[in-house]
């Protein structure tokens, strides 16, 4: 399916079709801004594990009040640093606990996380895989 048939995709009535679009590798970077502000958490879930939906666009959907949402972010391996830092003090463990383990999380985080009270978060910092020994 080519971009085009893609962005018409996206304003689907059905909502499943736009996941899908989100979903899609093809999809260009203008139709997943769009999506990233429909209505269904669904589809933006979907835009922010795109690995291809950029930084601005991530930037915007880790303020989402879906915490799905916020988590996909964190755990998208294109996620910037900033906006790690950011989720870094989300009020979910769940957030907390992607950030820990997404490899481009900053080493000054990961050390605050590693003294964390909850184990899942200390045990991401311990399987991430950029975080350093020293």
């Amino acid at each position: 399916v080519d971009s085009k048939a893609l962005e018409e995709l996206a304003n689907d009535e059905n909502w499943t079709v736009r996941v899908n679009v989100a979903k899609n590798k093809n999809t260009s970077q203008e139709t997943l801004k769009i999506l990233a502000k429909d209505s269904n958490n669904y589809v933006k879930v979907s835009v922010a594990k795109n690995e291809k939906t950029d930084e601005e666009t991530l930037k915007m959907l880790a303020t989402d009040t879906n915490t799905g949402v916020r988590l996909a972010v964190a755990e998208n391996p294109n996620t910037d640093r900033q906006t790690l830092k950011a989720l870094s003090v989300d009020k979910d463990l769940s957030v907390r606990a992607a950030v820990a383990k997404n490899p481009r999380t900053d080493k000054k985080t990961l050390l605050e996380f590693a003294s964390s009270k909850d184990y899942i978060v200390r045990r991401n910092v311990v399987l991430n895989r950029s975080a350093s020994i020293e």
